[in-house]
């Protein structure tokens, strides 16, 4: 199932509790950024977000700069494992970017990996799997 992600600047939580409420659904997943993981200007800030919203399911998160043009919009995949990730990340690169390697996410959501990859069409794809590396 393709995810689509929209990136937020700090209002990503108001914005998904208000998607749910204006078309029904339901809140499958928040985490938040730390310190730590997102520095002063995102701390307690929406790290990811998902929801079910009229029968489909958007994912969105806080970031610190404005998107540039056209990546306000991603897409985002669930891998089944990191193999299948890694295969996606390669298939999307050619002609493309790799934009982040398939690496674990931090805490607390290190139970997952990602990847970001700028495809050769200019669409920014999110990857993730299981973190088989933890454990």
């Amino acid at each position: 199932m393709v995810i689509p992600h929209l990136s937020f600047q700090g209002c990503c939580e108001e914005a998904i509790n208000r998607y749910i409420k204006v078309f029904g659904g339901r809140l499958l997943h928040l985490s938040r950024y730390t310190e730590t993981t997102g520095g002063p200007r995102l701390n307690g800030k929406v790290m990811h977000a998902e929801a079910e919203v009229a029968g489909g399911v958007i994912s969105g998160a806080d970031h610190a700069d404005p998107p540039r043009h056209g990546d306000a919009i991603r897409l985002m995949v669930h891998c089944g494992t990191s193999l299948q990730a890694q295969a996606c990340c390669e298939g999307l690169a050619e002609g493309g970017e790799l934009l982040q390697r398939l690496m674990p996410h931090p805490p607390p959501d290190d139970g997952g990996m990602g990847a970001l990859v700028r495809d050769q069409y200019g669409y920014v794809w999110i990857l993730t799997a299981p973190n088989d590396r933890k454990g």
